[in-house]
Parts: structure tokens; C-alpha cells; sequence
């Protein structure tokens, strides 16, 4: 088989598709002779085993193959017909090994698509049928389709797709139906799912609650990561996404594990091109496919999710954008708990419980001085970690402590506002959640943030404050890092807020520590309010759970939230109206202001 042997038949195919009578010629003279040449064409690329190689030898039998598939003449001949579907099937492998396999599969399911298919043009064989239900022939073509998937829906739907087992009591997946059913059922949707059509989404969900009668999956690998690659514009809303129902995702999720990967990266990149973005609009897109949810009620998913990000975390050498990735998401998944009423799934008991149990205590719920034993605990056992030579308890360790940032936000806390005795505590545990793979930098690390917090201490006290004052505070240095999302910047970033509440004249100031603190060359109002904003709110989250209620900083919340609502709020609407505000949508906008009711009522 050569070059010259299929270009001859592929010049032929070209003077039957351009017959002067307008039909097309079925080519009959040379019937016995196609059928020879697609039988030995079929056993050499049999022979030659690799997709590469046959286009590599052959270039151009891809062309030949598809003129004889779009000839109805051609194809209405069994035999011949079913030769030239074997030769494309050679075509197909549920593992490409290069981007040209991958094309050539693609081209491979389009080919078989259109065989299987009603024949279009004047030959089509529902023309009549059409026209007696007084219908156009691809009218009726569509709705025999969608019959026709509908049909394959409610037959699988009568099989039972878990039954009870009393020996493991529980129900377990059924195993009425066959693997390889299943597998060759998958496979044959391969086309569809990759048109996009939504007609096929029940089909697939209904595939992915199907389970076969072998401890392997019974579903083809090919037709499992066709789907996945169809979720990837979820997060961007862009064309070539299957919609399917959150059922379907979970479905899919635990059943191919690449699948979820794949749905965490995608959102990593979604929220990476957002970001810095707000809290409220990370979580909104963190749940808008109900991710949280799905951890809530699958315990093995919000397993593998931890696992990723924590494998993230370590990868990026604790990144401060994947830091609040797990922070913003473990919110949801705690919020979503709480709304659904379901109690916490824990894992079997290991020697870092009795670590575990201390960080799992809600630091908003403890007196000062309850909180100020918890926080020297944990600093103990970081600095007992700190002198082991054990490099994987470390990671464990500092993992846990990731996964429990009230901890953090609470060791920044009585940094500027506790004893000088509760520093060096505070300072560690800041030290560690930040930095846990350079233990050797720690100590410059909590020398220069132990600078800052006594410049910030002493400007809390001040009855008026520069912005020169701030300038001195948050040197060169410091500045950099902010812009550039260091290690300091979580630090940072909660620091300035607990100031800007709770310093004296510190809101006449509030663009200056906007632009340290975002690097913003000149803040909007939205940016301004929304800073001051979250603010108030992280002030009042602590002051308001204490058992001594707001306290002396209650006077600096009121203060705060009324030069808010006065100043900030007024001038972001005003902007707004002139349309120099729009930066954030209409649902934005809305969401912004009810936050802002709520923590009006939460205060007064």
C-alpha cells in the first residue's frame, strides 16, 4: 500500500462526486475492485499498528476515506460500506500518543457520526415519511434523534442502579448489567458528547450512574475524558461546555478522579484571572458549581480537594493566593455545612489529634486569657516541630495549621492588641503558616514584622497620624512585598485593617493605607469602601464574640461604620450614578450593599 495506489482511487472518487448527470456515481464499474483495495487497505493499516505511521506512509487515505463516506451511492452498498467503516475505525485509539492521533480520532468519531446518520440531499430515505407528518426531512431527522436518545435514557433507567447488600449493610453499587454493554455504549456517544449537544447530557449522567459487573470501570476511558474536557470553560462561560446537572458533576467527580483534578485546576486558573479579587466574589465563584456541596455530602471528595491543595500549597512554597484559596474555600465548605446540617466527617484517629483538636477550637469562641494558653500550646508544638529532624511532621504540622486560619487571623490580632508576653507566641505561629520550608529564615522573618507591629502600636496611640507616620511604618521593604503578594502580605493585609479601625485619625488616611496595602496608584471609592468595608467587618467579628461585647474598640467600629456610610458609601454612589463606578457589575453592586446592611445590624 502507497501513495500512488490511494491517489488513484482518490482521483476517481473526484469524477464520481463530479458527474455531469447531477448524481452521484456509485462508482459500479469499480465495486469488486474497491472492495479489494479497502480490504488490503484495512489489513495494512492493521499491520502498521501506530496512527503516526499510517499517516506518515499515506497522507492522503484520510481525503480518500472521507469522499466515500459522504457518497450515499457509495455507501448504501453493505459491503462496501461496512469495509470503509473498518477502515476508519482504524483510525481510532483511546489513547493518542501526539496531537496528531488526537486529530485523527476526532476526524475518526466525525466520519462514523455521519455514516450512522440520515443520509442528506435528495437520496434522503425519510423524505417521504417526512412529508406525510407534514414536517421538513431534518425536522424529522432531529426529533428522531432526540426520540431515539430518549429511548436509550428510559431502558437504562429500568436497571437498578445500586441494590442492597445485607453482608456490608449498605447499598452497593448493581451489577445486572455487562461491562463491555456498557463500554461499547459509551463509546458509540463519543461523537455526540464531543458535538456538545445538550440533547446527550441525560444519556451521559445516566451512563455515569451506571456501574458494570467487574471491579474495573465499565466505561470507556476515552468517553470519560471527552466529558471532562467539555467542563473546562465551566468557570468562563465560554462555548464547547456540556451543561450538566450538579448530580451529573458528583457522578462524574467520583467516578474519575481526573475529572476532579481537572475541575480544581480550572477553577484555580478562573480564580487566579480574578485575582486580587474580594472574598465574597472568590466564594461566589468557588461555588457556583456547588463544589463545597459536593464536598459536604461525598466525604471522599472533599478528601482528594484537600489533598490537591495541599499538594498546591507545597508546590507554590505556601503562595499567599493559595494560602486564601484554601482559607475562602474551607469558609464554604463550613457554610455549606452549616446550612445543610451535616455533622463533620473525621478521619481515623492519629498521634497529631491531640494538635488537631486544639486547632479545630473556634478562636472566636475563648476569653483573652483562654486564648492566650491556646496560642502558647501551638506555638510549643511548632517549636518542637521546628527542632525535630523530621522534614514530613513538619509539613503535617503546618498543613494542619493551614487548614485552621482563624488561628492565624487570631495570632495577628493580639499582635496589635495584646500583651508584649503573648508576642513571641503570635510571632511563631505567623512565622510557621507563612513560611514553613525556609525555618531558617524565621527568625529575620518575625525581627522585621515585630518592628512593624511596635510602629503600628505606637501610631494607635498617636492623636493624629501623617502620612509620612505611615510611610516610616511601612517602609520601602514592606511596600514591595505588598505589591507583590509576598509572605508578608497576609500579614500585612489583616494588620492594616485592625488600623485603619482602630487608630486615632486613621480614616482620614484610609487612600494612602489602600494604596500600601493593594498597590493601587490612586484608589477608586469601590475599592476604598469595599477596603473599609471588610474592615469594619473583621473588627466586628472579633469584638462582637468576645464575652466582654465591643468593648473600648466598640467607640472605633461606630466611628468607622459611620465615616463609611457618610463619606466612602456616598461618594462610591455618586460615582456610580456618573458612571465612573462601573467596574463592578449590577449583582456585585447589589451583593456589596446587603453586605454592608448586615454588618449594620450585626454593630448596632
Amino acid at each position: 500500500m502507497d501513495v500512488e495506489r490511494v491517489q488513484v482511487w482518490l482521483e476517481r472518487t473526484k469524477e464520481w462526486n463530479s458527474d455531469q448527470s447531477g448524481e452521484q456515481n456509485d462508482g459500479s464499474g469499480h465495486r469488486s475492485e474497491l472492495r479489494v483495495f479497502l480490504t488490503d487497505l484495512h489489513r495494512q493499516l492493521v499491520e502498521w499498528g501506530s496512527l503516526s505511521n499510517a499517516l506518515k506512509n499515506i497522507p492522503n487515505v484520510a481525503q480518500l476515506l472521507g469522499r466515500l463516506c459522504r457518497n450515499p451511492a457509495v455507501m448504501v452498498q453493505e459491503d462496501v460500506c461496512k469495509l470503509v467503516i473498518q477502515c476508519v475505525m482504524d483510525f481510532y485509539t483511546s489513547t493518542p500518543c501526539n496531537p496528531t492521533e488526537e486529530k485523527a480520532v476526532k476526524w475518526a468519531q466525525s466520519q462514523i457520526l455521519h455514516c450512522t446518520s440520515y443520509y442528506k440531499g435528495k437520496k434522503n430515505p425519510c423524505v417521504g415519511v417526512a412529508e406525510s407528518v407534514g414536517c421538513s426531512a431534518s425536522h424529522f431527522n432531529l426529533t428522531s434523534t432526540f426520540q431515539l436518545l430518549e429511548s436509550m435514557v428510559e431502558d437504562l433507567c429500568k436497571v437498578p442502579v445500586t441494590r442492597w447488600d445485607s453482608r456490608a449493610n449498605c447499598r452497593v453499587p448493581s451489577t445486572q448489567l455487562s461491562s463491555t454493554t456498557l463500554s461499547h455504549l459509551s463509546e458509540l456517544c463519543l461523537p455526540l458528547v464531543t458535538s456538545g449537544s445538550s440533547a446527550v447530557v441525560p444519556l451521559v449522567e445516566c451512563l455515569l450512574s451506571c456501574h458494570g459487573n467487574t471491579a474495573e470501570d465499565a466505561l470507556s476511558p476515552a468517553f470519560l475524558k471527552a466529558i471532562t474536557e467539555s467542563q473546562q470553560n465551566a468557570y468562563t462561560e465560554k462555548k464547547n461546555t456540556l451543561t450538566m446537572t450538579y448530580k451529573g458533576r458528583v457522578s462524574l467527580w467520583t467516578r474519575y478522579l481526573p475529572a476532579l483534578e481537572s475541575e480544581f485546576l480550572n477553577l484555580v486558573q478562573a480564580l487566579m484571572d480574578e485575582y486580587p479579587s474580594t472574598e465574597h466574589d472568590s466564594q461566589q465563584l468557588i461555588s457556583s458549581r456547588k463544589l463545597p456541596l459536593a464536598c459536604v455530602e461525598n466525604p471522599s471528595i472533599n478528601t482528594a480537594l484537600q489533598g490537591l491543595m495541599e499538594l498546591l500549597l507545597q508546590n507554590t512554597e505556601g503562595s499567599s493566593f493559595v494560602l486564601n484559596l484554601m482559607e475562602v474555600f474551607s469558609k464554604c465548605v463550613q457554610e455549606t455545612r452549616k446550612a445543610a446540617k451535616t455533622a463533620e466527617f473525621h478521619c481515623r484517629v492519629t498521634v497529631m489529634d491531640g494538635f488537631r483538636n486544639q486547632l479545630q477550637v473556634n478562636p472566636l469562641d475563648l476569653l483573652n486569657s483562654l486564648l492566650t494558653l491556646y496560642i502558647n500550646n501551638i506555638s510549643n508544638r511548632l517549636m518542637q516541630m521546628a527542632l525535630d529532624d523530621d522534614h514530613a511532621g513538619r509539613i503535617h504540622v503546618w498543613l494542619l495549621l493551614v487548614r485552621s486560619p482563624g488561628w492565624h487571623h487570631a495570632a495577628v490580632r493580639m499582635l496589635l492588641h495584646g500583651s508584649a508576653e503573648s508576642r513571641p507566641a503570635c510571632l511563631n505561629i505567623i512565622a510557621w503558616y507563612n513560611m514553613p520550608l525556609v525555618p531558617n529564615r524565621h527568625q529575620q522573618y518575625k525581627a522585621r514584622l515585630s518592628d512593624l507591629v511596635t510602629s503600628l502600636r505606637g501610631l494607635c496611640s498617636k492623636t493624629s497620624v501623617q502620612p509620612r507616620d505611615l510611610h516610616c511604618a511601612f517602609n520601602p521593604l514592606h511596600a514591595a512585598e505588598v505589591k507583590g503578594h509576598g509572605h508578608m502580605h497576609n500579614v500585612i493585609h489583616p494588620l492594616m485593617m485592625l488600623f485603619v479601625v482602630n487608630g486615632r485619625g486613621t480614616l482620614q488616611l484610609l487612600a494612602d493605607i489602600v494604596k500600601l496595602d493593594m498597590g493601587d496608584k490612586e484608589p477608586s471609592a469601590a475599592t476604598s469602601f469595599m477596603f473599609l468595608l471588610e474592615s469594619v467587618e473583621f473588627s466586628t467579628m472579633w469584638d462582637a464574640t468576645s464575652q466582654q461585647g465591643f468593648g473600648n474598640r466598640g467607640t472605633h467600629v461606630n466611628e468607622a461604620l459611620r465615616e463609611c456610610k457618610g463619606a466612602y458609601l456616598a461618594e462610591y454612589q455618586q460615582q456610580r450614578l456618573l458612571g465612573k463606578a462601573l467596574t463592578l457589575t449590577e449583582k456585585q453592586h447589589s451583593d456589596l450593599l446587603g453586605r454592608y446592611d448586615r454588618i449594620v445590624r450585626l454593630v448596632m
